[in-house]
């Protein structure tokens, strides 16, 4: 496996992106960071990897690092993947059947509110909608303000992102005090004969089976002001 597309520049300061009594720091950064699908702009060491599955209990090497400039959510999955699986129909739900990772955002712990879902697969195609619990999903939906690219390699693939704060903000994902509900995950097929992906959270949701659309798959992470 090639060394992570994340080795940082020596150039760069290290900010690390810690967690403080299981409270996730999305730490600032000075420059705006270019979503173009390198890694030349990020200088923050990973908030989380690598992913666990709790089914199967295979292993993972992924590496989600993010950050924020006060206007942008940043976001960036390294992901190392051997057979990488994807396919070029147009169409949002065809994400269904590649390779993704995801991100969820809740208004409340409990999801009694309207939560909102992005799942990216290597090729940058987004499937993004609303959803209520328990599993009733509006595809109509649609988040406007964010960018997407992405990097393909032989054994790894690399998705990065950024989402406007104030689109954040006005569907009352942000609170007063910095706080962010998500859910980070990624969904791997074996191969492209594969029908059931394996899936992977950034911490246990506690179920029988796989499932991220339960309250138990969130968490809370904060904005840090410096």
């Amino acid at each position: 496996m090639k060394p992570s597309i994340f080795t940082l520049l020596t150039v760069c300061l290290l900010v690390s992106a810690c967690s403080i009594k299981d409270k996730f720091l999305i730490v600032p950064v000075a420059k705006n960071i270019k979503v173009d699908g390198e890694s030349e702009d990020w200088c923050v060491e990973p908030l989380i990897g690598p992913l666990i599955e709790c089914w199967k209990h295979l292993t993972d090497d992924t590496k989600l690092y993010l950050a924020h400039d006060f206007d942008w959510l940043y976001f960036a999955f390294d992901v190392a993947d051997t057979e990488i699986t994807y396919n070029n129909d147009s169409e949002e739900s065809s994400v269904n059947v590649s390779d993704r990772v995801e991100l969820f955002f809740a208004q409340d712990t409990k999801l009694e509110k309207m939560y909102y879902c992005i799942e990216i697969d290597p090729q940058g195609k987004v499937m993004d909608y609303s959803a209520l619990h328990y599993r009733q999903f509006d595809y109509k939906w649609d988040l406007q303000a964010m960018k997407i690219a992405t990097r393909i390699d032989n054994d790894q693939y690399f998705v990065e992102g950024a989402i406007s704060l104030d689109q954040i903000r006005k569907l009352g994902l942000l609170s007063s005090d910095g706080k962010l509900i998500m859910g980070f995950y990624r969904g791997d097929f074996a191969s492209s004969e594969d029908t059931n992906p394996n899936w992977w959270s950034w911490i246990d949701p506690k179920t029988n089976d796989p499932d991220f659309h339960v309250c138990t798959s969130f968490g809370s992470l904060y904005l840090s002001s410096k």
